[in-house]
């Protein structure tokens, strides 16, 4: 870490249901903080909104059917299926507001 207001600071991660493969881990220095070799969550996350994860051992396969050019914009709901999201519904125009103006 370079010119970080706290330099011994390591950070914070939530590493729940991760699975670390064929990681190699930096040795503990005065530039280097590493998570592991046995790393452990030392913060929770809260997301504000529904959502479904998908197992760790098939987040390599989801990733490479969804991200990228030429994927049509496929998603995955948590059960490690990507498939293709339903339309939006169409915008909506809204109903303008009469304006009263005040004349003095």
């Amino acid at each position: 870490m370079q010119r970080v207001a706290r330099p011994g600071a390591a950070g914070y991660w939530q590493v729940g249901g991760n699975i670390f493969d064929n990681v190699t881990w930096s040795a503990r220095d005065g530039d280097h903080n590493p998570a592991g070799p046995d790393p452990r969550s030392n913060t929770t996350v809260g997301i504000p909104y529904a959502y479904g994860l998908d197992a760790a051992g098939c987040v390599p396969d989801v990733v490479s059917r969804t991200a990228g050019a030429g994927k049509g914009l496929r998603v995955s709901d948590g059960s490690c299926s990507p498939q293709t999201p339903d339309p939006s519904p169409a915008p909506t125009t809204p109903t303008p507001t009469p304006t009263t103006l005040a004349r003095r």
